[in-house]
């Protein structure tokens, strides 16, 4: 599917017959375009270094359904849940 679509683009780029049909040179190619792109999306004059293309892709994909909370145990931190504070703290008063 993707075939023919790289060797127009290694076409474009100026490749020879060997080139053209070279796949492991495409991903060098492709990725590396990637690479550059996201090095000048992520200047602060542009989107900022926070933005990811993932987090684009997640959201579309997302679209629609709701986030599920993550239910936490009582005792989650151990000692330090604010559960055993309160009973540590009643038994001082007491």
């Amino acid at each position: 599917a993707m075939r023919p679509a790289a060797v127009r683009i290694m076409t474009a780029l100026g490749g020879d017959e060997k080139e053209r049909e070279d796949d492991v040179l495409f991903a060098k190619v492709m990725v590396g375009v990637f690479m550059l792109s996201m090095a000048v999306l992520r200047m602060n004059e542009l989107l900022g270094p926070k933005f990811s293309p993932f987090e684009i892709a997640k959201k579309s994909l997302t679209f629609g359904k709701k986030k599920s909370k993550a239910i936490k145990p009582a005792n989650a931190g151990g000692s330090s849940s604010s559960s055993s504070k309160n009973k540590k703290n009643k038994k001082k008063n007491q």
